[in-house]
């Protein structure tokens, strides 16, 4: 016998998304990301922003959901960038520089491993985004 209970909750779940706009998921998407993964999306230099995108909680400092799932920040005076590769960055050195940020949770603590050698680490304090270069 059908559980006519669960078809009827998928039912209105359904109505719900598509009067809301949204469409159902397709089954060959990528899930969202679970509770407790974080992962960078992607990072863009553009002339003198850097662009983060992050989807999931921010660690090692305490859990942050951003909301959007996007983080810009403004670098005032950028005079190099990203190593190059995923980051698209022309290779040059970020020596520490301060970012003003947009929107971002106060007590952001969030440490950036590309596939260079290199480590950025950003923290915000007191209102503000610090980008260091660790080699």
């Amino acid at each position: 016998m059908l559980d006519d209970s669960r078809w009827r909750s998928d039912a209105l779940a359904l109505r719900q998304s598509l009067e809301s706009g949204g469409r159902p998921p397709r089954p060959w998407e990528e899930p969202p990301p679970r509770p407790g993964k974080t992962r960078l999306q992607s990072i863009r230099v553009h002339k003198d922003q850097v662009v983060l995108e992050v989807t999931g909680p921010v660690r090692p400092t305490a859990d942050f959901a951003l909301s959007p799932p996007r983080l810009r920040l403004s670098l005032p005076g950028l005079d190099s960038a990203l190593p190059p590769g995923r980051s698209g960055g022309d290779g040059r050195r970020i020596r520490g520089v301060t970012l003003t940020p947009v929107s971002v949770p106060e007590g952001l603590s969030i440490e950036i491993l590309l596939a260079a050698p290199a480590t950025y680490r950003m923290s915000l304090e007191a209102g503000r985004v610090r980008i260091r270069f660790n080699r």
